[in-house]
């Protein structure tokens, strides 16, 4: 009986710790646990082993070695209060001395008479006699014990959700084992001189495995699943295996060979070897196939659910419609019962979507608004109903059988929420199922938001038309209703900023087509106002270019595509793009290549815009001299210069030359005009590549402007 309790102690103390360990080996929870579950099973085996001596002397040994245990057990114990579940320990490393010194300390002396002296035979039991450190050893141990509880009753006062929820599943856990395991190893062999309970202290543990085991179930304490599985995989072909090995030598030797000699077992041995060597791959991919299909029979592709979202949102616009196709893919996708979008304005709802088997519950507006709000509040941005404490917020989930609040949120405004029943399968939500919820929430909420922007858009144009067609004197009217569109203005940029490029760049073709004299001669005056005309539109492109790149960076949607660049080329075209326009001002422009210039990380049209845009201002606001371009190596990094021969920044002036709309107020910009907006961009384009961007300038003598890219290791 006593070797069946201590082999099912260890074996689930031994297991739950490889599992949690394999799962994430880098994290300091994981290891500490690990430690822990160690310890344990080395109290299980020295335990039973004490218990089973009947030679007081060599009785005297084990115990011994089980209060050494013990001791290093408390430390264990209090390092994982202090770090779980954080990934790295949260003590000091002099704390962490202190302790462990101090632990080692009382490791050292249970090993000695210090702790128990010698051993007596009492009713025809070995009970070991307490020496004149037991009370220190005790003080230890309760000290220990007090300071990790403490910990994580401090830890459950100060987090939320998950993590609170943890945290009282291990104080619920340490409370009972240690709580039994005093008793039944302290006090009763120290105070009552019985020890008829010993045998049960490492059982205890099981308490604690126990309920940590439930946390990581039910609380995504541990995402272990894949290591179960493997596990279970590795187990059942190992028996398999083993099964077959051994009954093919019973077999050979009982009925085959009977008077077995040393080589043929070498060779039924060898063979029986070959074949499980070729049948373990095989073996081992049917296992792993069952054991997958048991632990993920409702799996999905996050990555295929991603692009199929992005594919909506990209192509959908009407409200109505996104909204349902979203709700169909989350929901087919992760397998939920239902799910609810809606929409909220002013704490009012404005719009639900519904799909899946919902039950079209009347919503309680105060109620919904408080879920949302709530949600929108926390850290995590996401509500679970498994994971919340009883309050108001559970209550109303409960009440509408709620899972998941999922708030749309859109430059700190909270839009709306998707909100989802639990699975349809009836299991809980995982690790994988909320780190997709999270990922795509910002992402929905601009498309939806962008699609409220659409409609708002959509319906005011058909209001607009029918005033215009109605009297076009109220246009003053009209003109109203054109401001209030205004707070719509970076949606309606980015969108204006695409259909105008077409149009405006058949317009540059058209021109240049004329000019060229494919469309017959062109005489000289007709000539200027082409010439006049296709210069204001190429700088009109310009302009709808900078301000498209302005809306992309606003919404955060300013991407690079980084690839390895040779600079070089990239200034020497750019240089020879724009000789002509230096050479109309009767400027030098020039660039000494640099022989073996390394390559950079960069983006190839975004570095050569900033490269336009520095050597055409150099161009524009320079009369007299020239403009020179160097690059050089610096650090890591390629640094080129422009330099002009200008008249130079001032010194408050050059601190707007890098804001949006900002403009030097002296003479450097107002003499050709311009947006402000080159430099922003150009800014915000090397620094969103790893690189800077700054400029040296004296009042008379010209200026540098310099960036760096990243060379390419």
């Amino acid at each position: 009986m006593e070797l069946i309790i201590s082999l099912l102690t260890i074996i689930a103390n031994l297991f739950l710790g490889i599992s949690v360990y394999k799962n994430n080996p880098k994290s300091a929870t994981n290891r500490l646990f690990f430690l822990l579950t160690s310890i344990l099973v080395t109290w299980s085996v020295t335990n039973y082993i004490s218990v089973l001596i009947v030679d007081p002397e060599t009785a005297i040994f084990w115990i011994r070695i089980v209060m050494a245990t013990v001791a290093s057990m408390f430390l264990a114990i209090f390092l994982l209060a202090h770090t779980f579940p954080e990934e790295k320990i949260k003590l000091n490393k002099l704390s962490i001395y202190a302790v462990s010194a101090w632990a080692m300390f009382l490791v050292g002396i249970s090993l000695t008479p210090l702790i128990f002296s010698h051993t007596d035979v009492v009713n025809g039991q070995i009970t070991p006699v307490p020496g004149p450190a037991i009370p220190l050893y005790g003080l230890n141990v309760i000290t220990f014990l007090i300071a990790s509880v403490v910990t994580l009753i401090r830890k459950i006062k100060h987090t939320s959700g998950s993590v609170r929820t943890q945290t009282q599943f291990m104080l619920l856990g340490l409370s009972i084992t240690f709580i039994l395991s005093f008793f039944t190893t302290f006090i009763f062999v120290v105070v009552l001189k019985n020890t008829n309970f010993v045998i049960f202290g490492p059982v205890y543990s099981l308490f604690l495995v126990g309920v940590i085991a439930y946390a990581i179930i039910k609380h995504r304490f541990l995402d272990i699943r894949l290591v179960v599985a493997r596990s279970v995989a590795y187990t059942l072909l190992v028996l398999i295996l083993g099964i077959f090995y051994s009954g093919g030598l019973i077999i050979s030797g009982r009925f085959l060979i009977r008077e077995s000699t040393s080589n043929i077992s070498v060779i039924i041995s060898t063979f029986l070897a070959l074949v499980i060597a070729f049948s373990f791959q095989p073996l081992l991919r049917i296992l792993e196939k069952i054991t997958d299909n048991i632990f993920y029979k409702d799996t999905y592709d996050q990555n295929t659910l991603l692009g199929n979202l992005s594919h909506i949102m990209a192509s959908t616009y009407e409200i109505s419609e996104l909204s349902s196709a979203i709700l169909k893919e989350i929901i087919a996708q992760i397998k939920f019962i239902y799910g609810y979008l809606i929409l909220t304005k002013n704490s009012s709802i404005i719009w639900v979507k519904s799909t899946g088997k919902a039950k079209h519950p009347e919503f309680d507006e105060e109620e919904i608004n408080h879920l949302i709000k709530s949600a929108s509040l926390r850290k995590e941005k996401i509500i679970i109903f498994e994971e919340e404490v009883e309050s108001i917020e559970k209550e109303t989930l409960r009440k509408y059988q709620i899972n998941i609040v999922l708030p749309l949120i859109v430059k700190n405004e909270t839009i709306g929420a998707i909100i989802l029943s639990e699975k349809s399968s009836g299991e809980i939500y995982s690790v994988k199922d909320i780190n997709v919820l999270e990922i795509i929430a910002p992402e929905i909420a601009i498309a939806i938001n962008n699609a409220l922007s659409y409609d708002e858009i959509r319906r005011f144009n058909i209001t607009l038309q029918e005033e215009v067609d109605r009297a076009t004197k109220d246009l003053q009217n009209a003109n109203i209703k054109l401001q209030e569109l205004d707070k719509l203005k970076d949606e309606f940029v980015s969108l204006a900023s695409h259909e105008l490029r077409t149009p405006m760049t058949a317009i540059k073709g058209s021109l240049s087509t004329i000019l060229e004299g494919y469309a017959g001669n062109v005489s000289d005056k007709s000539r200027d106002f082409l010439t006049s005309a296709y210069n204001e539109n190429d700088r009109l492109i310009r302009l709808v270019n900078n301000l498209l790149n302005i809306s992309r960076i606003e919404a955060g949607r300013f991407t690079f595509n980084i690839t390895k660049v040779d600079l070089n080329a990239v200034i020497s075209e750019v240089v020879d793009n724009l000789q002509m326009a230096a050479k109309e001002k009767s400027l030098f422009l020039k660039y000494g290549q640099v022989t073996g210039l390394p390559l950079v990380y960069a983006d190839l049209d975004k570095v050569k815009e900033v490269v336009i845009n520095l050597v055409g201002n150099a161009i524009k606001f320079t009369h007299k001299g020239g403009i020179t371009v160097k690059c050089e190596i610096k650090d890591g990094f390629v640094q080129s210069a422009v330099t002009d021969t200008g008249s130079g920044i001032s010194k408050e002036d050059q601190e707007l030359l890098f804001k949006k709309f900002s403009q030097a107020r002296g003479g450097y910009s107002k003499q050709a005009g311009g947006t402000g907006l080159g430099l922003y961009i150009s800014k915000q384009i090397i620094e969103g590549q790893k690189g800077k961007i700054w400029l040296e300038s004296v009042l008379g003598q010209g200026s540098t402007f310099y960036f760096t890219l990243p060379v390419v290791s």
